[in-house]
């Protein structure tokens, strides 16, 4: 009897049956997370998780309930935000490398430095802006060429892109009036 009970609190309907329910998704578990633990997902909530939290809060409660869904989504974002600002803090530190090299004379190594920013993958547009100088005043037009062409990949949706094929043109020039 006491099991009967606990599915009609979970599952109320209009009719008393002893039914349970047919499948484990008609099943909703909820877990139970402290606001400090749901406040470090607050820039990631949905407007349903937000709410869930928010009623936490009004309530004045010390926890809220998500779904395990919910966790499992909010889990996953902290995860991606997590690894995306660790590979902006290494670019970062990777061109302040970069550029420490170059105001003190080793271009070379400087030139593999943002090289291999580039190779890393995160997409900024110092390494590349630099290499192309470099590339260019050191007259090495078959890496800047490569370079700028791998740009135009890497930014085909931003505003940048226009800058790079711009220096392909110009580029293009130069090689010209060389022959």
């Amino acid at each position: 009897m006491g099991r009967l009970k606990w599915f009609d609190i979970l599952f109320p309907s209009n009719k008393k049956t002893n039914s349970i329910p047919k499948t484990i998704k008609e099943v909703t578990i909820r877990r139970r997370v402290r606001k400090s633990k749901a406040t470090s997902y607050f820039a990631f909530m949905s407007d349903n998780e937000y709410d869930a939290y928010e009623r936490a809060v009004i309530n004045g409660t010390d926890a809220t309930f998500f779904t395990n869904s919910m966790i499992t989504h909010l889990e996953s974002k902290a995860t991606e935000y997590r690894e995306n600002t660790d590979a902006l803090n290494k670019a970062a530190q990777l061109n302040n490398k970069g550029i420490c090299l170059e105001k003190s004379g080793k271009i070379e190594k400087a030139i593999s430095v943002y090289e291999e920013n580039i190779k890393s993958g995160y997409s900024a547009t110092h390494s590349f802006d630099r290499l192309v100088i470099l590339y260019r005043k050191l007259k090495r037009y078959g890496d800047e060429e490569r370079l700028l062409y791998n740009a135009i990949k890497v930014f085909k949706e931003k505003s940048t892109n226009m800058d790079y094929q711009d220096r392909v043109n110009k580029l293009n020039t130069i090689i010209k009036n060389r022959k």
